[in-house]
C-alpha cells in the first residue's frame, strides 16, 4: 500500500475492489495520425481519502527534488502579464528550493497569446511532448475548449495526465461545456475579484496544482490522472486549500452538478 499527502488528507492506493477515486497511470505519449487506429491499455488504481492532520499544502516540500516530468502552464487572459509571470516563476522557484535555470526547466510557460503559432489557440496543445505530465491552464481565454480538445483527441479522450483549468476568464457555455469534456478539472471562483487579490489567488492555485501533480508523479509515476468517475472534489479542494470551500458547479439549465467543474469561495 503507497501513501500519497495532499494537505490535510492521505491518499492511500488500494486493491480494485474499492469504491473510490480512479487513478490512472501510463506511459502512454500523444499519438501520430498513424497510430491513432491502435489502444492501449493502462494501468488503474484506486485511492481512498483518509483525513489526517497534516499541515496545509503551502509549505516547502521537505523532501529532495526528484521530478523529472514536465508541467505545462499556460498563462491566459488576466495572468499574462510580464510582472506576474516573472512573480510565478520566482514563486515556484523558492517553493521548491530550485537554484538554477535547469531545475526549472520542469516548468514550460506558455503565454497567451504571444506565444500562439499563427494566433491559433489550438497550437497551445503541440508544446506537450513525452515528459508533459501536467497541463495547468490560468485565465481561459474564449476558444480554449478547441485546444483542451485536441489534447483529447490525441490520447483518444483520455488524456494520461491531469489539466486543470483554473479561473477561466471566458465562462461562456460552449467554452465551459467543452472544457468540462477535455479538462480533468476546472476551478472557479464564486466571487466577482480582480486585480491583485485575484493574481494572489492565482498564484496560491497554481503553486497547488504543482503539487498535486508532483504529487502523483512520486506515487504513480510521471503519467497519471484521475478517471472519469473520481471522487474529483478531493483533487479540487486540495488545490482551493483550507481556506476556501469547494463545490461542484450547477448547470443552470439542467439543474444538475457537474463531476469535474467545481465553484469555490
Amino acid at each position: 500500500m503507497g501513501l500519497m499527502k495532499f494537505g490535510k488528507f492521505t491518499i492511500c492506493c488500494l486493491s480494485a475492489l474499492s469504491l473510490t477515486a480512479l487513478v490512472s497511470c501510463s506511459d502512454r505519449r500523444p499519438r501520430t495520425f498513424s497510430e491513432r487506429t491502435k489502444r492501449d491499455t493502462s494501468n488503474d488504481y484506486i485511492i481512498q481519502v483518509v483525513e489526517d492532520t497534516e499541515p496545509d499544502t503551502e509549505t516547502a516540500p521537505s523532501e529532495p527534488w526528484d521530478f523529472n516530468g514536465q508541467i505545462v502552464i499556460f498563462f491566459g487572459e488576466g495572468f499574462n502579464s510580464k510582472d506576474f509571470i516573472n512573480e510565478t516563476m520566482e514563486l515556484i522557484r523558492e517553493h521548491y528550493g530550485l537554484t538554477t535555470e535547469k531545475d526549472l526547466n520542469f516548468i514550460v510557460p506558455l503565454v497567451y497569446p504571444d506565444d500562439l503559432k499563427d494566433g491559433r489557440i489550438t497550437s497551445a496543445a503541440s508544446i506537450t511532448d513525452k515528459l508533459t505530465s501536467g497541463y495547468i491552464i490560468i485565465g481561459a481565454p474564449v476558444d480554449t475548449d478547441l485546444m483542451t480538445t485536441k489534447l483529447s483527441d490525441d490520447y483518444y479522450g483520455h488524456i494520461n495526465y491531469p489539466v486543470i483549468s483554473l479561473l477561466p476568464s471566458n465562462t461562456s457555455d460552449r467554452n465551459i461545456l467543452g472544457q468540462e469534456a477535455s479538462c480533468t478539472l476546472i476551478l472557479q471562483y464564486g466571487k466577482k475579484i480582480q486585480g491583485l487579490p485575484l493574481q494572489e489567488l492565482g498564484r496560491h492555485l497554481i503553486i497547488n496544482s504543482i503539487n498535486l501533480i508532483t504529487g502523483m508523479h512520486k506515487e504513480f509515476g510521471y503519467k497519471a490522472n484521475f478517471n472519469i468517475g473520481a471522487e474529483l472534489i478531493i483533487p479540487a479542494q486540495y488545490i482551493c486549500g483550507d481556506t476556501y470551500t469547494a463545490e461542484a458547479y450547477i448547470d443552470p439549465v439542467m439543474n444538475i452538478p457537474s463531476i469535474n467543474h467545481f465553484v469555490f469561495k
